[in-house]
């Protein structure tokens, strides 16, 4: 199918009804392999498309997608409890 063909044949929500249906969303994308257009005060906000094969889409250290390895999530971690400790409450 030509990129005209994937355009003119898109299922299109509106962000809020995209919020009200979302299981039919995911429903759409991951067993129909539609591609779903989100739009936002009329403007186009997000596709969502199934993706082109099955592996996880986790990043990995290296930023390629894979599963997460365990030297990651402690970096990730790591880093996660350093930011939210960088904020302080102030009076």
């Amino acid at each position: 199918m030509t990129m005209l063909g994937i355009l003119v044949s898109m299922i299109t929500y509106t962000a809020q009804q995209a919020r009200q249906r979302f299981g039919e969303i995911l429903d759409l994308v991951k067993y129909k392999g539609e591609t779903i257009q989100v739009t936002r005060a009329g403007r186009v906000a997000i596709l969502i498309t199934a993706p082109t094969d099955q592996t996880s889409s986790i990043p990995t250290s290296d930023g390629f997608a894979g599963s997460w390895t365990d030297e990651f999530a402690t970096k990730a971690t790591s880093r996660a409890k350093k930011y939210r400790k960088s904020f302080s409450l102030s009076r």
